[in-house]
């Protein structure tokens, strides 16, 4: 059986560090230490990366 009380429990007892977005600079809250990134940008930054791996697998493709 799911205990929701003590999956509560779990999220109050977690760490929230305040960081400021490298890309953007805005202000956001994490449970992660050393993320440098906010929710967004991340997103952004994924999106960015699997294009770029995307072209470099095309071009193979055709070579």
């Amino acid at each position: 059986m799911y205990d929701y009380d003590g999956l509560i429990r779990e999220t109050l007892k977690m760490k929230l560090y305040k960081k400021i977005c490298k890309k953007c600079g805005k202000v956001f809250l994490t449970d992660v230490r050393n993320q440098r990134l906010c929710k967004f940008c991340r997103i952004e930054n994924r999106e960015e990366t699997n294009r770029k791996y995307e072209l470099k697998r095309r071009e193979k493709v055709v070579k």
